[in-house]
């Protein structure tokens, strides 16, 4: 990883420079099909604590994974040293990983050439984070968390806001390119009050960086602390509970495998049936309940393609509390004789820019 300036701009491959590097790593493959998938980004941090900013950093890398595949063996190998020479090494010793590896029946070929849809991921406002930016957006909320604790006292304040900014590239040997760039940020702020028997928590995240709100924060965390100040024990039972948006949000990733079609048909995962099938077509939630996957909404931190360079498209899960869909990957697709959804994960390798990568995120409306 190359270290850079504090007050260094983003950097990360163009799409000029990805289809150059992914072309000089083609040229030194042998293997029947070989893909290269290459996560290039910045990153820059802010930190703070007791009340003042305590640290700030930054770095760049590009890191270029290879999958080869000879017959139906395949590895992969990767490295973020990127003359040719170590390039070429990389190549080979993917390629002599996949002559070691046992086959895999259910490997399926590259992809060729791809059309992807429209995804707006990357804002310049959140590429420009400069530690400038960062320091006055951590002290807006500490100032804010002192004011609205200013009740109980000096409360303490603490958080970390962290800016990226990068790239997804996928290429292989059978003419497919994919170049996605994408920027997020996310900002949290912890308040204690002064005799520490109440503190608050509050963050929030987004490509935008002009949707974050560094004053509402640092308000919501003071104001959580304080009314939590004092706690009173209850007695245990079944209490009703309103979790936040964020809550959610942090619940939502474990959700996605539960929709794994091959998992659900072979008796395996939560939408199941004893005795063989599943429930699809069967109300599983509230009607008030629709979750779905949709790379090109704004509120979902997604790319167009998933690790092997499949176009991603919107998937409706459960729609008003019914079961509608399930994700298939490319073999069993092929095996159900249905469309794919994703690549069961990108096999082989693969990621995002700086900003992470993965495919379609779900949403609940």
């Amino acid at each position: 990883m190359k270290p850079i300036s504090l007050f260094a701009d983003a950097e990360f491959l163009s799409r000029e420079q990805a289809k150059a590097l992914s072309d000089r790593v083609l040229s030194f493959a042998k293997a029947d099909q070989t893909r290269v998938n290459i996560a290039t980004g910045w990153s820059g941090n802010t930190r703070f604590a007791g009340n003042e900013i305590t640290t700030s950093g930054g770095s760049t890398n590009t890191t270029v994974n290879v999958t080869s595949t000879v017959g139906k063996r395949r590895a992969s190998a990767s490295t973020n040293i990127l003359d040719d020479a170590s390039l070429k090494r990389t190549v080979e010793l993917a390629e002599r990983l996949a002559k070691l590896s046992p086959e895999d029946p259910e490997a399926m070929p590259e992809l060729g050439p791809q059309t992807y849809a429209n995804v707006n991921s990357y804002f310049d406002k959140t590429a420009e984070l400069t530690p400038e930016v960062r320091a006055a957006a951590a002290q807006r909320t500490i100032s804010t968390a002192e004011t609205e604790g200013k009740s109980v006292g000096n409360v303490f304040v603490a958080g970390f806001l962290q800016a990226t900014a990068g790239a997804s590239v996928i290429a292989n040997n059978k003419g497919l390119f994919a170049y996605h760039r994408n920027t997020t940020v996310e900002m949290s702020a912890t308040s204690r009050t002064p005799d520490a028997t109440g503190s608050g928590w509050a963050s929030n995240g987004a490509r935008d960086w002009s949707l974050i709100d560094p004053v509402a924060l640092g308000k919501v965390a003071a104001q959580k602390a304080v009314a939590s100040k004092s706690p009173k024990a209850i007695e245990p039972g079944m209490w009703t509970v309103v979790l936040e948006p964020q809550a959610v949000a942090d619940i939502m990733p474990q959700l996605i495998g539960a929709f794994n079609a091959r998992a659900n048909d072979e008796g395996r995962r939560t939408f199941s049936k004893p005795g063989g099938g599943t429930r699809l077509g069967e109300k599983i939630a509230d009607e008030r309940v629709t979750m779905y996957a949709d790379p090109t909404d704004p509120d979902i931190l997604a790319q167009p393609f998933d690790g092997e360079g499949l176009p991603l498209r919107r998937i409706v899960y459960i729609e008003k509390g019914i079961l509608k869909s399930f994700s298939y990957d490319r073999f069993w697709a092929q095996k159900q004789n249905v469309q794919p959804t994703n690549s069961g994960g990108g096999r082989g390798g693969g990621g995002g820019g700086g900003g992470g990568g993965g495919g379609a995120g779900l949403k609940l409306m």
